[in-house]
């Protein structure tokens, strides 16, 4: 689970996280903490689109099976085969 800081811009950030999670050898979903309580779902699908880019560059990049984004502990939003 990577553990969102509010260091730079949110999208960035977020992408970031995914990245984090595809260096996981194996990886096939991704949790993404939001500690700060700022999920917001219009940034969430910018950084996706995002993470999306980076397919076929160098470096890690994986088609989750899915992205769950967590806050307060609980669930705050959950896509399944976000990656095409």
């Amino acid at each position: 689970m990577k553990r969102l800081k509010q260091n730079g811009h949110p999208t960035n950030n977020i992408k970031k996280g995914l990245i984090h999670c595809a260096e996981k050898p194996g990886c096939k979903d991704a949790i993404i903490y939001f500690y700060e309580n700022n999920f917001n779902l219009d940034v969430f699908e910018k950084a996706l689109i995002r993470y999306k880019g980076l397919k076929g560059e160098d470096g890690p990049w994986v088609a989750f099976d899915e992205v769950v984004c967590m806050q307060n502990d609980k669930i705050v939003y959950q896509k399944s085969h976000p990656i095409e």
